[in-house]
């Protein structure tokens, strides 16, 4: 079955060099996109439906005709040390987004992007779509983004998005967590044994 994203483009008889001049974007990143290869977050839908001049429906097809709707209940955010990982009842809020055939009949919930921790792929106010660990059937693999609970030792939590890398790639060598950020004071990864592992980041979207 031909990629949504290779039909829209077609229609509109763009190249795949011309759709990424249009998006800001490299030819290498759309055709990765097209192969399947890149997973199609929202915010790509977004951006490549801009491009494009098109809905949001064109770019993902009937998949992103249907749309479910998540609780945001806390924040992602770097440096910041608070008593509890959620945020009361009263401050989260929903926010409608695609379903997911991957995790059908998977609870889900949404995270708000604060400060500059992940600013090279996320930026401030996005919202991050999780799904929690413990209701998945395997463990993260190298190569995803993960949400992670720190403690202090004082009743204090930090919550992030951390990309979880594997040295050499391998399930058994040293995991590392890395924020992706072009602030230089997050720059640095943890060893993932300095934090719990609570979330899978599945998707993103950037409210207008």
């Amino acid at each position: 079955m031909e990629n949504q994203l290779r039909i829209a483009r077609k229609a509109r008889r763009l190249t795949q060099q011309q759709l990424a001049e249009r998006a800001d974007t490299t030819l290498q990143q759309i055709s990765r996109l097209e192969r399947g290869e890149r997973r199609m977050t929202l915010d790509w839908v977004r951006r490549l439906a801009r491009a494009m001049g098109c809905t949001e429906a064109e770019v993902l097809g009937a998949a992103l005709s249907t749309v479910e709707p998540v609780t945001v209940r806390g924040a992602a955010e770097a440096g910041v040390w608070r008593t509890e990982a959620d945020w009361p009842a009263e401050e989260r809020y929903p926010a409608s987004v695609p379903e997911d055939p991957r995790y059908a009949g998977v609870p889900r919930f949404g995270l708000e992007v604060r400060g500059t921790a992940l600013n090279r792929r996320y930026p401030e106010g996005s919202i991050l779509i999780c799904v929690a660990i413990g209701d998945l059937d395997t463990a993260p693999e190298s190569g995803k983004r993960v949400i992670c609970h720190r403690r202090d030792g004082q009743g204090h939590v930090e919550v992030t998005a951390r990309l979880l890398r594997h040295e050499d790639g391998e399930r058994d060598g040293q995991a590392w967590l890395w924020l992706d950020s072009h602030d230089p004071q997050h720059q640095q990864p943890i060893p993932a044994e300095e934090a719990e592992l609570v979330a899978l980041v599945t998707g993103s979207y950037t409210p207008e």
